[in-house]
């Protein structure tokens, strides 16, 4: 197995339902190089569990089960457990774009600089399946000039 370019890594607490979707359109992700998706559970009581341990992933992926200790706790194992120097830490109800892993890696490649990226969301209290775009804002509200 190729060592991995990005490192995706999720925290996750009873999301069983969302989250099979967010780990799915990481199956759909546009891009060339070798991404991996680690999704750090704490001990869900919904079924996450087994939903992990059965999901069929076209990319390198990492379930891990852990005692409930917060999602700092999850987020920081799942750090500690990435093969890829870019890391993006996201949450198990964001459902990437199919250009998702592309775009932070070719955004990254552009500079030299210690990076931290925004970008939109979809409301998730009101899922519509397939997204619909006009439902799509920003998740910060910040002036964070392009490119900084």
């Amino acid at each position: 197995m190729k060592k991995p370019q990005i490192s995706v890594v999720l925290g996750s607490y009873n999301q069983c339902s969302v989250l099979e979707r967010v780990l799915d359109q990481y199956n759909h992700q546009q891009t060339s190089i070798e991404f991996e998706v680690i999704v750090v559970d704490s001990s869900s009581s919904d079924g996450t569990a087994d939903m992990l341990n059965r999901f069929n992933a076209s990319f390198q992926y990492r379930p891990i089960i852990q005692e409930n200790r917060g999602k700092t706790a999850a987020r920081n194992n799942g750090v500690y457990e990435a093969s890829a120097d870019l890391i993006i830490i996201t949450d198990a109800d964001m459902i990437p774009h199919p250009e998702f892993i592309q775009s932070h890696y070719d955004a990254h490649q552009s500079t030299n600089e210690p990076s931290c990226f925004e970008g939109v969301t979809y409301n998730m209290t009101h899922l519509h399946w397939p997204i619909e775009t006009d439902s799509i804002m920003p998740y910060i509200q910040s002036n964070i000039a392009d490119g900084k």
